[in-house]
């Protein structure tokens, strides 16, 4: 509300702002802090088709229900879209499935 307030656009009041929040809990996987098969293949798909690497979890997750959504339609064609990338790769290559097995 306050950087709408500071750039001049209107404020929507809470429950405009509520209705507007979509929580998707599909893509939580079988438990906190563990990859899931969705979360490492969009790692894999945006790596391959952007070079960018998101963490194996929190982002990773996050990244596969963005992916479905708009696969889906349930993001509308033309929509504009961000996803903030906030780090959460430090673990990003101890995780076979997505860099594959290295030799020891």
């Amino acid at each position: 509300k306050a950087v709408l307030a500071t750039l001049g656009a209107p404020v929507p009041d809470d429950a405009t702002i509520r209705a507007e929040i979509d929580i998707d809990q599909r893509f939580i996987g079988e438990d906190y802090a563990v990859a899931s098969a969705e979360s490492t293949a969009a790692i894999r798909e945006l790596a391959r088709a952007e070079g960018v690497f998101v963490g194996p979890v929190y982002t990773g997750k996050g990244l596969a229900g963005l992916l479905d959504h708009a696969r889906s339609r349930r993001i509308p064609v033309d929509s504009n879209v961000a996803f903030l990338h906030t780090g959460d790769t430090g673990n990003l290559f101890e995780i076979p499935q997505v860099v594959g097995h290295i030799a020891g």
